[in-house]
C-alpha cells in the first residue's frame, strides 16, 4: 500500500498528466480500447487492487497490542487511493458515459459498473463486424480499390476491439466478396501459399 505522502504527492500533481495520457476517452462504442490505455495506467502506480478485486475498506479503528481500541491508520491512506482511483477514472470519460457513475462511491464500483455496462456491447460489436466483413460484396462498391477499402476498415475496427482476425481470414471473406467476375482469380488465390494480402 502507497504512503500517505506518496498518494497526496500523486493526486495533487500528477492525476491531470494521468489521465491525458489517455487519448481516447470512453464512449459506448470503445470500452476495449478504453480499457487497453486505463488499466496499465492503474496498474503502473500499483493501484490495480481498487479496480480489479473487491478490496474491502479498512475497519475504521483496530486493536493495538494493548488490546485497546484505536484508530486505524490504514483507512485514511485506503480512502485517500481509492479516492483518486476513481477521479482517474472518471476524468477518462466522455459525459454521457460518466452519468452512469454518478453515485457510486468507489473506484471498484465504477469499474464494475462499466465493464457490466460495456464489455458485452463490445462482444456484440465484434459479432457485427464478423458479420458485416462476410456480406461485404465488390459489386456494391464503384471500384474494387473502394471495395478493398471497406474490408480493410473493417478488419481494422475488429483489430481496435480487441478482437482481430489473421490475415488469411481477411483474404477469404475479400475473395469471397468480389463475386462470379472475378471467378477463376478467386480460385487462384485460394490456393496460394503463403496467402495474398489485402493491404492496399
Amino acid at each position: 500500500m502507497a504512503s500517505s505522502s506518496s498518494s497526496t504527492s500523486l493526486t495533487i500533481a500528477t492525476i491531470a498528466q494521468i489521465s491525458a495520457m489517455v487519448i481516447e476517452k470512453l464512449t459506448t462504442k470503445n470500452y476495449i480500447t478504453w480499457q487497453d490505455q486505463v488499466l496499465p495506467i492503474i496498474e503502473c502506480i500499483s493501484m490495480a487492487n481498487h479496480v480489479l478485486y473487491d478490496s474491502k475498506e479498512p475497519k475504521a479503528t483496530i486493536t493495538n497490542s494493548e488490546g485497546k481500541e484505536e484508530q486505524n491508520p490504514f483507512l485514511p491512506i485506503w480512502l485517500q487511493e481509492d479516492r483518486l482511483v476513481k477521479s482517474l477514472i472518471i476524468a477518462t470519460l466522455s459525459p454521457e458515459v460518466r452519468a452512469l457513475t454518478v453515485g457510486l462511491t468507489s473506484a471498484r464500483e465504477v469499474w464494475k459498473t462499466l465493464e457490466e455496462r460495456f464489455a458485452n456491447s463490445s462482444k456484440q460489436r465484434a459479432r457485427d463486424l464478423l458479420r458485416k466483413l462476410q456480406e461485404v460484396l465488390r459489386d456494391d462498391h464503384p471500384t474494387l480499390h473502394a471495395y478493398l477499402q471497406e474490408v480493410t476498415m473493417i478488419s481494422n475496427e475488429l483489430a481496435a476491439i480487441n478482437h482481430p482476425i489473421d490475415n488469411g481470414d481477411e483474404v477469404y471473406w475479400s475473395l469471397n466478396g468480389l463475386g462470379d467476375k472475378y471467378e477463376s482469380f478467386v480460385t487462384t488465390m485460394h490456393v496460394r501459399s503463403p496467402p495474398p494480402s489485402t493491404s492496399i
